[in-house]
């Protein structure tokens, strides 16, 4: 049963990666999200794994660099300047 619960999971994970590697083509430039709601979402996320107990050190440091680029003045960014 284990064995066959593992090739189950590897298959749908292989299926996964495929659809969202094809699904997200690698555009970066320009920008088609404003910042401050990708801050909001981030901040959402780690206010979670802190009422959770979650440790989510990445996380907190990209929101970190974030918050930073949103007092930069970027935060309402949507193009290439």
């Amino acid at each position: 049963m284990w064995e066959l619960c593992a090739r189950a999971s590897a298959a749908a994970a292989s299926r996964s990666t495929a659809c969202s590697i094809s699904s997200c083509p690698a555009k970066y430039d320009p920008p088609n999200f404003a910042l401050k709601l990708a801050t909001k979402d981030v901040r959402l996320a780690t206010d979670l794994g802190r009422e959770l107990g979650v440790p989510m050190r990445m996380c907190n440091l990209a929101y970190a660099e974030m918050t930073e680029a949103c007092n930069r003045g970027w935060k309402d960014v949507t193009h290439a300047p």
